[in-house]
């Protein structure tokens, strides 16, 4: 079971489907576990770390 969003972020990065991860995570409701999917920080992070002042 995945537990948090660093479990959840790996498995979709590793080509799981927010379906299978929210049975891994046992959410009862699937719109929780798009919550937990961090990918998209990852890319917003590395663009303002490019960012010269």
């Amino acid at each position: 079971m995945y537990r948090g969003a660093k479990g959840i972020t790996r498995f979709l990065e590793t080509g799981g489907t927010l379906e299978e991860a929210a049975n891994l995570a046992n959410h009862a409701d699937m719109r929780t576990t798009p919550l937990y999917d961090k990918r998209d920080w990852v890319i917003r992070r590395t663009s303002v770390e490019r960012t010269v002042y």
